[in-house]
């Protein structure tokens, strides 16, 4: 797959993906800018979280390429939250943080209270409810330098308050210049964002351009 330096853009360059003879993604094309956020709808077998996947290059692509972003600068929240069940709260971040570079005490503790997890830090993950693991997983992606965001349906489990939580963290990456890619069942979660609306039908991907509040 290509790859070249940070350029303040990422191009996927007809993207195709066979699963045996079967074309799931079929010549995806596409440029995600700085504070561009992409909402990306399909029903169920659409291929979503497979090209999502691919952008995180955890998936290799049949045909095509990819430019922009380093590896190192995604991060990437899948339906798995992807922490240690035996862990706390705390040492998963603390692992992750130093899987990403020097560890920072403070900076992990500053998640944790913007999470609303702080007093539950040296609680073993397995422990949590399905929304404060959410959180935590959203946690682990803030932890490097990122410079594309990438989240398959990040609002599963999360209660109200939750969901306002995750929808001021997109504001916020936003503004940022970070790139933000989500894939979703629906657009109702993102009425207050602008955002560009992308969806996969039979493989080849849709471009309904921007939606603002």
């Amino acid at each position: 797959m290509g790859l070249i330096n940070w350029t303040g853009q990422v191009v996927l360059d007809g993207i195709t993906k066979y699963i045996g003879y079967r074309p799931i993604l079929k010549q995806v094309s596409l440029t995600l800018y700085p504070k561009n956020m992409a909402i990306l709808t399909g029903h169920n077998g659409a291929g979503k979280t497979t090209l999502l996947r691919i952008i995180a290059r955890i998936t290799a692509p049949s045909q095509g390429k990819i430019y922009g972003v380093n590896p190192k600068q995604i991060g990437y929240l899948g339906h798995h939250h992807m922490m240690y069940d035996g862990l706390t709260c705390w040492e998963n971040l603390l692992f992750f943080r130093r899987f990403y570079g020097a560890v920072d005490r403070f900076h992990i503790q500053s998640i944790l209270e913007e999470l609303g997890l702080a007093k539950y830090k040296s609680l073993p993950v397995a422990h949590l409810s399905r929304g404060m693991q959410q959180r935590l997983a959203l946690g682990r992606i803030l932890l490097c330098d990122a410079k594309l965001i990438l989240m398959d349906e990040p609002f599963t489990g999360l209660d109200i308050g939750g969901q306002q939580w995750l929808i001021a963290l997109l504001r916020n990456l936003q503004s940022k210049g970070l790139m933000v890619m989500v894939v979703s069942h629906g657009l109702a979660n993102f009425r207050s964002l602008s955002y560009r609306h992308l969806t996969l039908d039979k493989g080849c991907l849709v471009d309904h351009g921007l939606v603002n509040p």
